[in-house]
Protein backbone atom coordinates (compact mmCIF):
# COMPACT_ATOMS: atom_id res chain seq x y z
CA UNK A 1 0.00 0.00 0.00
CA UNK A 2 2.93 2.40 1.28
CA UNK A 3 4.28 1.54 -2.50
CA UNK A 4 1.03 2.53 -4.44
CA UNK A 5 0.55 5.65 -2.72
CA UNK A 6 4.81 6.95 -3.02
CA UNK A 7 4.48 5.57 -6.91
CA UNK A 8 1.48 7.90 -7.13
CA UNK A 9 3.13 11.12 -5.49
CA UNK A 10 5.87 10.43 -7.44
CA UNK A 11 4.03 10.47 -11.03
CA UNK A 12 2.10 13.60 -9.31
CA UNK A 13 5.50 15.10 -8.85
CA UNK A 14 6.73 14.59 -12.27
CA UNK A 15 3.11 15.42 -14.16
CA UNK A 16 3.39 19.14 -11.96
CA UNK A 17 7.38 19.35 -13.03
CA UNK A 18 6.73 19.04 -16.49
CA UNK A 19 3.54 21.42 -16.61
CA UNK A 20 5.85 24.17 -14.85
CA UNK A 21 9.18 23.62 -17.62
CA UNK A 22 6.36 23.38 -20.45
CA UNK A 23 4.82 26.58 -19.27
CA UNK A 24 8.03 28.40 -18.92
CA UNK A 25 8.75 27.84 -22.26
CA UNK A 26 5.46 29.22 -23.32
CA UNK A 27 3.60 26.04 -24.27
CA UNK A 28 0.42 24.87 -22.94
CA UNK A 29 1.02 22.84 -19.12
CA UNK A 30 -1.43 20.37 -19.67
CA UNK A 31 0.33 18.85 -22.29
CA UNK A 32 2.44 17.36 -20.74
CA UNK A 33 -0.52 14.59 -19.24
CA UNK A 34 -2.09 13.91 -23.29
CA UNK A 35 0.67 10.74 -24.45
CA UNK A 36 2.20 11.68 -27.58
CA UNK A 37 1.13 15.26 -27.80
CA UNK A 38 3.93 15.62 -24.90
CA UNK A 39 6.48 14.18 -26.87
CA UNK A 40 5.89 16.59 -29.63
CA UNK A 41 5.62 19.63 -27.13
CA UNK A 42 9.25 18.68 -25.65
CA UNK A 43 10.34 18.35 -29.06
CA UNK A 44 9.86 21.82 -29.84
CA UNK A 45 10.52 23.14 -26.64
CA UNK A 46 13.85 22.13 -27.77
CA UNK A 47 13.06 23.85 -30.95
CA UNK A 48 13.60 20.38 -33.07
CA UNK A 49 10.86 19.28 -35.89
CA UNK A 50 7.96 18.33 -34.15
CA UNK A 51 7.61 15.21 -36.98
CA UNK A 52 10.28 13.63 -35.13
CA UNK A 53 7.83 12.52 -33.26
CA UNK A 54 7.88 9.61 -35.94
CA UNK A 55 11.43 9.12 -35.30
CA UNK A 56 10.05 7.53 -32.14
CA UNK A 57 8.43 5.06 -34.19
CA UNK A 58 11.20 2.98 -34.67
CA UNK A 59 11.37 2.14 -31.00
CA UNK A 60 9.37 -1.18 -32.88
CA UNK A 61 12.32 -2.48 -34.29
CA UNK A 62 14.05 -4.48 -31.43
CA UNK A 63 17.90 -2.98 -31.56
CA UNK A 64 17.83 -0.08 -34.22
CA UNK A 65 14.89 1.31 -32.49
CA UNK A 66 16.71 0.98 -28.94
CA UNK A 67 20.04 2.91 -30.32
CA UNK A 68 17.44 5.94 -31.71
CA UNK A 69 15.11 6.45 -29.10
CA UNK A 70 18.57 6.78 -26.71
CA UNK A 71 20.03 9.47 -29.34
CA UNK A 72 17.01 11.03 -29.38
CA UNK A 73 16.46 11.58 -26.00
CA UNK A 74 20.33 12.89 -25.24
CA UNK A 75 20.01 15.03 -28.65
CA UNK A 76 16.63 16.49 -27.14
CA UNK A 77 17.96 17.08 -23.38
CA UNK A 78 20.80 19.00 -24.64
CA UNK A 79 18.61 21.05 -26.82
CA UNK A 80 16.46 21.89 -23.55
CA UNK A 81 19.22 22.58 -21.45
CA UNK A 82 20.90 24.70 -23.67
CA UNK A 83 16.89 26.41 -24.35
CA UNK A 84 16.96 27.58 -20.71
CA UNK A 85 20.43 28.49 -20.93
CA UNK A 86 22.06 25.78 -19.49
CA UNK A 87 25.57 24.61 -20.15
CA UNK A 88 26.83 21.06 -21.12
CA UNK A 89 26.90 19.64 -17.42
CA UNK A 90 23.44 20.21 -16.94
CA UNK A 91 22.48 18.46 -19.75
CA UNK A 92 24.26 15.34 -19.00
CA UNK A 93 22.38 16.07 -15.88
CA UNK A 94 18.79 15.56 -17.86
CA UNK A 95 20.57 12.81 -19.59
CA UNK A 96 21.12 10.87 -17.14
CA UNK A 97 19.06 12.14 -14.03
CA UNK A 98 16.16 13.53 -15.18
CA UNK A 99 14.39 13.14 -11.98
CA UNK A 100 16.50 15.42 -10.28
CA UNK A 101 17.30 17.91 -13.25
CA UNK A 102 13.76 18.52 -14.67
CA UNK A 103 12.31 19.92 -11.24
CA UNK A 104 15.78 22.25 -11.21
CA UNK A 105 14.63 23.60 -14.55
CA UNK A 106 10.99 23.86 -13.54
CA UNK A 107 11.18 24.86 -9.91
CA UNK A 108 14.31 27.07 -10.46
CA UNK A 109 15.37 30.55 -11.97
CA UNK A 110 16.05 28.87 -15.35
CA UNK A 111 14.40 31.01 -18.26
CA UNK A 112 13.37 30.11 -21.61
CA UNK A 113 15.85 31.68 -24.25
CA UNK A 114 15.01 29.88 -27.64
CA UNK A 115 12.07 32.14 -29.10
CA UNK A 116 13.57 33.41 -31.94
CA UNK A 117 11.97 31.64 -34.88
Amino acid sequence: MFFIVFLIALVVFFIVTMWKVFEKAGRPGWACIVPIYNTIVQLQVAKLSPWLVFVYLLTIIPIVGFIVAIAMNIIVSIRIANAFGKGAGFAVGLIFLPFIFFPILAFGDAEYQFDEE
